[in-house]
């Protein structure tokens, strides 16, 4: 038999009980609630964008009428 010990990072992140993991559950919840859900969305393609140029891949963007690129 293979035992193996958890490290501790993980171990705490493992729920113990059914209602704590239905707290840490609702604190995922809440988390995702208080985002701003189309700031991080812009925020993450302008990211995507810089990295493409970086790349020197620019000639994959495709771009929408009237946005003129970025």
């Amino acid at each position: 038999m293979i035992t193996e010990k958890v490290p501790e990072e993980v171990e705490a992140s493992i729920p113990k009980s059914p209602g704590e993991e239905q707290s840490s559950s609702c604190q995922g919840l809440d988390a995702l609630d208080s985002m701003d859900i189309e700031t991080m969305t812009q925020k993450i393609r302008n990211n995507c964008i810089v990295m493409i140029e970086k790349l020197h891949l620019e000639h994959l963007i495709e771009t929408k009428k009237g946005q003129g690129g970025r």
